[in-house]
C-alpha cells in the first residue's frame, strides 16, 4: 500500500475512534459531533471541517491560470470602482422593512460558516492604490497612499498548475454546527465551559460571558477609533471575531444565554444527569434551534421569501464546502443594509441617548466607532445588551441596493494596526485574490439568462441612475464580459439580492443542510425524535429573545426580522450619518 494512503487510513480510523470516545460517558447514547467538523462525512472525513478547501462553482480565473490575480490595468482600480458603485446617501429605509436585528443575525450566520480573513504564510500583499486626491484617504493629493491588502490563506497543495489552481481554505467549519457558540475545537469549548450544570462560564453577571481572559482563540484587533488593543474587555465566545463590533457581540451573547437557558431547563427535568450529559444535550438543542432559525426564518426573508426545496434527508455525497463565489461576493451583499448607527431602547419604548467617547451624546451608536471596542460606554451590563437588541428589533435597516454607508466604505477597520479601509474595495480585491470568474460567466454557469450590455443588468437602475452605469461601463472599457461578480451582483440589487447572488446563496445553504449528517431534521442520526424535531421547527428567534432577555411578549413584534405598522416601539427616525457623531481615527 502507498505510504501516504496508509498514513491517511490510520489517521482516519484514529479520528473516528476519537469521535466516538471523546465523550464516551455511558449516559450519552448518540454520536456527539466533533467541534472541528471532522467525520461529519464518514466517506470524506475532512469535508466541511476546519481548514477545508473552498468548493468552486466555476473554474478559477487567474492571470497565469495558476495563482496570479488579474489586476490593474487589466481591471479597474478597486477604490475608484467602489466610489462609483457604492457611494450614496444614508437614511434610505429597507424596501421590505427588514430590521437591523435581521442584518446582524445574518452576520452571525456568516461567522458561523466561514472565516477566510487569515493570510497566507508568508503573507502576500496585494495593496490597493488609492487614486490621487481621494477625499478620504489622500486629501493632500500625494498619490502615494495604499490600502493594505493581504491575500487569503490557501491550501499549500494547490496552486501548482492550471489543472490545480490556488484554492483557499476556510478557518472554521462549513457546517451550521454551533462553532460560533462553542468554538472549533474541544480545547476552545473547554475554555468556555463551567463544568457545572452543563453551562457555559458566566462573567460578572450570570447572563453575560466572561471578559478579558487570556484565550488564544479570540481575535484581538486594535480599535481603529482609539488605538486600544489587547484582550481586556473583550467577550470570550465561540466566534473568534465576535468582538468585531458591539452588535455581533450581542448576537453571540444571545446564544451563550440560550445554551445556559436550555441547560438549566434540562437540569430541572433531569437532576440526576451529569454535567457532560447536560452540556451535550443543551448543545445539540441549541445548535438545532440555530439551524432552524437560520434556514427557515432568516434565509427566506433575506432572499425575498425564496425558499429552499423541502428537506430530502441526509445526502452523504453532498459537499457543504463554502464556495468562493459565496464568500467573496454573494454574502457581502448584506453590507448594503448596514446603517450608520444603531438605536438602543428599553421595554417602555424609550430610545436612549448614546454617550460618545468625547462626552457628547447622539441618538444612536455610530457603526464606524464601534469596531473592536474594549471600553463599551453604552454596553456594560446585561440590561444594556437587552436594550441594544430591542433597539435593533425596532430599527429599519438601510435599503437593499448598491449603496454602502461611509462607515463601511470609508471607515471599515483595516488589516494593519489602526488603519481604516474601504470594505467595498477590499471585497472587489478579494474576488481577484480568489480568482473569481466574471459576472457574465457565472450567470451562464447558473443557467441564468444572458446579459449582453450594462443597461440590461438592472433596467430600473438604468432608468433612475444611467450616469452611474455608464461610468462603470467606461471603467471596464464597455466590455461587460470583464465585469466582476461583486460589482455585477450589486448592480442587480433592487429590493434584495438579485438573481446571481440569490442563486449562489441558495446553493450554499442547500448544500450545507443536505450534506450534514447531524442536521436536526435527519431522523437517522439519533439526535431527536419526530416530536422533538417538530418542537424545534416551531421555535422562532422571537422565542429565543423572550427566553433570554428582559423583553416580554408585548415589547417586541411577532417577527423580529421585520417591522410593520402597529408593531411596538417604532424608531424615532430613519438614521442618517449626519445625525450622529463623526467617525474618528486613532492618532
Amino acid at each position: 500500500m502507498d505510504l501516504r494512503k496508509w498514513v491517511w487510513s490510520v489517521c482516519a480510523v484514529a479520528g473516528l475512534v476519537l469521535t466516538v470516545t471523546e465523550h464516551s460517558q455511558s449516559e450519552i447514547t448518540w454520536e456527539v459531533p466533533r467541534f472541528d467538523g471532522w467525520y461529519n462525512s464518514l466517506g470524506n472525513p475532512r469535508r466541511g471541517a476546519v481548514d477545508s478547501r473552498l468548493v468552486r462553482l466555476v473554474p478559477a480565473q487567474y492571470w497565469d491560470g495558476v495563482y496570479q490575480p488579474v489586476l490593474e490595468p487589466l481591471q479597474p482600480n478597486p477604490r475608484r470602482l467602489s466610489r462609483l458603485l457604492a457611494e450614496g446617501p444614508s437614511g434610505l429605509p429597507s424596501t421590505r422593512n427588514q430590521t437591523v436585528l435581521f442584518l446582524f443575525f445574518g452576520y452571525h450566520v456568516a461567522f458561523e460558516i466561514l472565516d477566510l480573513r487569515s493570510s497566507g504564510c508568508p503573507p502576500e500583499f496585494m495593496n490597493i492604490q488609492v487614486p490621487q486626491g481621494d477625499p478620504v484617504f489622500d486629501p493632500n493629493a500625494t498619490g502615494k497612499v495604499q490600502l493594505p491588502f493581504r491575500r487569503g490563506e490557501w491550501d499549500e497543495a494547490s496552486g501548482q498548475s492550471p489543472s490545480n489552481p490556488r484554492t483557499q481554505v476556510n478557518s472554521v467549519t462549513a457546517w451550521i454546527d454551533g462553532s460560533s457558540i462553542y468554538g472549533t475545537s474541544s480545547s476552545w469549548s473547554d475554555l468556555l465551559r463551567s463544568f457545572s450544570g452543563g453551562r457555559l462560564t458566566s462573567g460578572s453577571e450570570w447572563n453575560m460571558p466572561k471578559q478579558g481572559g487570556e484565550s488564544s482563540f479570540m481575535w484581538s484587533a486594535p480599535d481603529p477609533s482609539t488605538g486600544e488593543h489587547g484582550s481586556q474587555g473583550l467577550y470570550e465566545l465561540g466566534n473568534a471575531r465576535a468582538n468585531e463590533n458591539m452588535f455581533t457581540a450581542a448576537e453571540g451573547i444571545i446564544w451563550f444565554r440560550y445554551h445556559n437557558y436550555v441547560a438549566s431547563k434540562l437540569h430541572e427535568e433531569h437532576p440526576e444527569w451529569s454535567d457532560e450529559e447536560l452540556f451535550q444535550n443543551a448543545r445539540k438543542t441549541t445548535v438545532a434551534t440555530f439551524q432552524n432559525i437560520a434556514l427557515y426564518e432568516w434565509l427566506p426573508g433575506y432572499l425575498g421569501n425564496k425558499t429552499l426545496p423541502p428537506y430530502p434527508g441526509y445526502q452523504k455525497f453532498v459537499d457543504p464546502g463554502i464556495s468562493p463565489e459565496f464568500e467573496a461576493a454573494a454574502v457581502r451583499f448584506s453590507a448594503t443594509m448596514a446603517p450608520p448607527g444603531v438605536y438602543m431602547r428599553n421595554r417602555t419604548c424609550h430610545f436612549r441617548n448614546i454617550t460618545n467617547a468625547d462626552g457628547s451624546t447622539s441618538p444612536a451608536i455610530r457603526l464606524c466607532n464601534s469596531f473592536w471596542k474594549r471600553q463599551r460606554i453604552n454596553m456594560k451590563t446585561a440590561e444594556d445588551v437587552d436594550d441594544l437588541l430591542m433597539g435593533m428589533a425596532s430599527q429599519i435597516a438601510e435599503r437593499e441596493d448598491n449603496i454602502v454607508v461611509e462607515d463601511l466604505r470609508d471607515y471599515m477597520y483595516g488589516p494593519l494596526r489602526f488603519t481604516r479601509t474601504d470594505l467595498v474595495a477590499m471585497t472587489i480585491q478579494r474576488g481577484r485574490d480568489f480568482g473569481l470568474q466574471s459576472y457574465t460567466e457565472i450567470r451562464k454557469a447558473l443557467d441564468l439568462p444572458p446579459v449582453e450590455t450594462f443597461d440590461e443588468i438592472n433596467p430600473e437602475l438604468n432608468r433612475t441612475n444611467p450616469q452611474m452605469l455608464q461610468a462603470i461601463a467606461e471603467l471596464y472599457n464597455g466590455d461587460i464580459s470583464k465585469l466582476e461578480l461583486f460589482p455585477g451582483g450589486l448592480l442587480e440589487s433592487l429590493d434584495g439580492p438579485g438573481p446571481v447572488f440569490s442563486a449562489i446563496i441558495l446553493d450554499q445553504f442547500e448544500r450545507i443542510r443536505n450534506g450534514d449528517r447531524f442536521w436536526f431534521e435527519n431522523k437517522l442520526n439519533g439526535l431527536f425524535t419526530e416530536e422533538e424535531i417538530q418542537e424545534i421547527r416551531n421555535v422562532t428567534y422571537r422565542d429565543v429573545l423572550l427566553a433570554v432577555t428582559s423583553a416580554d411578549a408585548t415589547d417586541i413584534q411577532e417577527n423580529v426580522f421585520f417591522w410593520k405598522d402597529g408593531d411596538p416601539c417604532p424608531q424615532p427616525a430613519q438614521l442618517e450619518a449626519s445625525m450622529l457623531c463623526p467617525c474618528t481615527n486613532a492618532n
